[in-house]
């Protein structure tokens, strides 16, 4: 199905992709009434996603969008392309956080704040957490397919989100796309390598990425600056829960404050 990404790789082989659509609905105070009632505001979003069926380590439209990158799995050491680029697919955790964050409690939690998201992935929590409040958004991951995607969808829904949360919500806000490996988070005085098993098998360890204190440095004000953090289906590989754990915990060192919500 053409959606309009990948942008400039229209001719074949084509990245199979869908469009899912989802109506956000959200509650408004009705200013125009003496009494305190809500009337619901309802979103379309539409967001482009990569069929859970398509195998994203081989396929051959995927593989052109790598080389346009500057990424080839085939001479790449790093094991974290193991699983391909899952982060293209959207997954049922994600449509429940999204659902929680549009409830009382969630637009509670959310509004004002600012938002991380660790392993965005499509990035359909950020257009919700837009709508339910959030005052900035940051969504991450280290994939540069899955950032392009991201991006791509938060282009694709712009125009209904601007005007619907400015019916929904006050104040200025702000939205962004930003690069985040894990394994760039480093515990001061902690272990930071994750080991292999006893069979030898690679996992993805701080041994793949090198030292970079710019991107150090980078990560940890993300973490810093994080009201919210969350995650969905992110859990899938032991290296990177481990990279996950310790990304969590330098970022209730840092924010002691900060709420972490895990969709897994």
């Amino acid at each position: 199905q053409l959606t309009g990404w990948p942008e400039g790789l229209e001719e074949k082989p084509r990245v199979l992709t869908e469009v899912a659509h989802f109506e956000a609905i959200v509650e408004e105070q009705d200013k125009s009434k003496a009494e305190d009632k809500t009337h619901a505001i309802r979103v379309p979003l539409d967001i482009v996603h990569v069929p859970r069926t398509v195998q994203t380590a081989c396929d051959p439209g995927l593989a052109r969008l790598e080389q346009r990158l500057g990424i080839d799995l085939c001479s790449d050491p790093d094991p974290i392309w193991d699983w391909g680029h899952t982060g293209l697919h959207l997954f049922p955790s994600a449509m429940q956080m999204a659902g929680f964050l549009l409830t009382d409690s969630g637009r509670k939690l959310l509004h004002g704040k600012h938002v991380l998201e660790l392993g965005c992935g499509v990035g359909l929590l950020g257009l919700v957490a837009m709508l339910a409040g959030a005052k900035c958004v940051v969504l991450t991951d280290f994939d540069p397919l899955v950032l392009d995607l991201c991006r791509h969808n938060q282009k694709l829904n712009a125009s209904v989100l601007g005007s619907s949360r400015g019916q929904a919500c006050s104040g200025p806000s702000h939205i962004e796309v930003r690069s985040l490996d894990w394994r760039h988070v480093r515990r001061q005085g902690k272990p930071n390598l994750v080991q292999c098993d006893d069979e030898g098998s690679s996992q993805p360890t701080m041994s793949h990425v090198p030292r970079d204190a710019a991107r150090e440095a980078e990560a940890l004000a993300m973490l810093r600056d994080a009201d919210v953090i969350l995650a969905t289906d992110v859990v899938y590989d032991e290296g990177l829960s481990q990279a996950l754990m310790r990304v969590l915990l330098e970022a209730t060192e840092v924010n002691p404050s900060a709420v972490v919500l895990l969709g897994v």
